[in-house]
């Protein structure tokens, strides 16, 4: 199953979110302690990058949908989707 984006959202740009967006998912995170407090570990590029090719056993790559919903240029929030 191929995920079409623009049907997630007619308010947001949404792209999947790939190395060359660490910084900005990183940036987002760090904004929220309060939700890392309670789920560690503490957000880090390391774990962020780790999160793009995280899968539970039996799901393939292709499965898996790490995208970001940019309001502008400014990314607002990340979904770690998991089909099937």
């Amino acid at each position: 199953m191929n995920l079409q984006f623009p049907l997630l959202s007619k308010d947001y740009r949404i792209h999947r979110i790939t190395e060359q967006d660490i910084d900005d998912v990183y940036r987002l995170c760090a904004q929220n302690p309060r939700y890392y407090h309670y789920c560690p570990p503490p957000v880090s590029r390391a774990g962020i990058l780790q999160d793009l090719s995280a899968l539970p056993p039996g799901v393939a790559p292709s499965d898996k949908y790490y995208v970001g919903f940019y309001q502008s240029e400014r990314l607002i929030a990340v979904l770690d989707l998991i089909l099937g």
